[in-house]
């Protein structure tokens, strides 16, 4: 997942391209990511980070408590 997500200003939608088709405008830049390998959805990777982050925590949290 090496690319950057864009997010258009008129219609919001997430692209994978500095351009939107549907509304011909350039779109702003949010970050680093890509598709997302289950839904080929536009993703960042903060999100995907953040969604694992508590997990990430949990799993430290149960190695230093044994």
């Amino acid at each position: 997942m090496a690319g950057v997500v864009y997010e258009c200003g008129e219609c919001g939608e997430r692209l994978t391209e500095r351009r939107c088709p549907d509304c011909n405008l350039f779109t702003r830049r949010l970050g680093p990511g890509g598709p997302c390998p289950a839904c080929d959805e536009p993703v960042l990777i903060k999100e995907i980070t953040e969604a694992l982050d508590p997990l990430a925590l949990s799993h430290t949290d149960n190695l230093t408590s044994s």
